[in-house]
């Protein structure tokens, strides 16, 4: 895609009142397959588009609610070149800037629903302190609101069941976990430091 006709996009997009005035071309540029934006172009498509929702909000209950359930669908949905972890980082960031309890719904929903494919990505880039480090990013933007599967015990939890998972389906396929010992010396450790909040 062309820089000047990206541009005029996103100068669309930053200039409208509401959500409703640009949403086509939004989806257009979120789902057409035939236009080919790069991982910054949608980058700088998906921050614009978040740092817009608080002004979008400002419509009436029905229209936030459908603008609601269209971000859920983009965030999900959209065939990103983008990594989730970018996805985390840009929604973050606008935690960071504006207060929104959509935010941290969207935070929250894309971890769910996707956690498999961050930890595949983060595992491919060897990037562990990421995965560790984000219950405390969170908590630290988010203080008294920090969404439940980011709190540290179920958190943790979680990792060490995906842990536990991957040992015996991958590491050990040809092993059962209830004789192999060793197996379930390193899933009980790790759940062990899990309910410690380590």
């Amino acid at each position: 895609m062309s820089y000047e006709k990206l541009n005029i996009v996103l100068k669309q997009i930053s200039s409208s009142n509401s959500y409703f005035s640009v949403r086509l071309l939004i989806e257009e540029y979120f789902f057409d397959k035939n236009i080919r934006l790069t991982s910054i172009e949608q980058e700088k498509l998906v921050r614009l588009c978040l740092r817009k929702l608080s002004n979008w909000f400002s419509q009436t209950p029905e229209q936030i609610k459908e603008i609601k359930i269209n971000f859920q669908k983009y965030f999900l949905q959209t065939p990103f070149l983008l990594k989730q972890k970018q996805l985390i980082d840009l929604l973050l960031n606008e935690l960071k800037n504006t207060s929104n309890d959509y935010f941290i719904f969207l935070l929250t929903d894309i971890y769910d629903k996707n956690y498999q494919k961050l930890l595949n990505e983060l595992e491919k880039d060897s990037d562990i302190p990421y995965i560790i480090h984000l219950p405390d990013r969170i908590s630290n933007i988010c203080m008294t609101n920090i969404p439940v599967c980011f709190q540290i015990k179920p958190y943790f939890n979680r990792l060490s069941e995906y842990i536990q998972e991957q040992l015996i389906t991958c590491h050990y396929p040809n092993m059962i976990a209830q004789i192999d010992t060793s197996v379930n010396f390193l899933c009980q450790l790790v759940h062990k430091a899990a309910k410690l909040g380590k």
